[in-house]
């Protein structure tokens, strides 16, 4: 998550791990509006990986405002998993998708 600006580290704690088909974590935040699950379950498919992407949302936030995030940053990571260099994917295209989740979800 080191495209956004002024984006820092923060740590964060593993909730579950069950190696090597689901882990678990969130970030450790003052405010707990600002704590973010994070779920990850895998299983193996003919030909690879299903990765099953999961975040339950912090109460008030909206899907609107993490869904196009999450979007772009899996989409790096597909790209970086299958040319084996760092995503080059940039941010802008995926700012439609907000308009697209609030006129989905309302």
């Amino acid at each position: 998550m080191a495209f956004e600006e002024e984006a820092g580290s923060e740590p964060y704690v593993i909730v579950a791990c069950d190696k090597p088909r689901h882990l678990r974590v969130h970030n450790l935040h003052e405010d707990p509006a600002q704590i973010w699950t994070v779920d990850v379950q895998f299983s193996e498919t003919e030909g690879g990986t299903h990765v099953k992407f999961a975040m339950p949302l912090p109460p008030g936030m909206e899907v609107k405002y993490v869904g196009a995030g999450w979007e772009y940053y899996l989409d790096r990571m597909v790209e970086t998993v299958e040319t084996g260099q760092v995503s080059t994917k940039e941010w802008p295209p995926y700012e439609a998708l907000m308009v697209e989740y609030e006129a989905e979800l309302g």
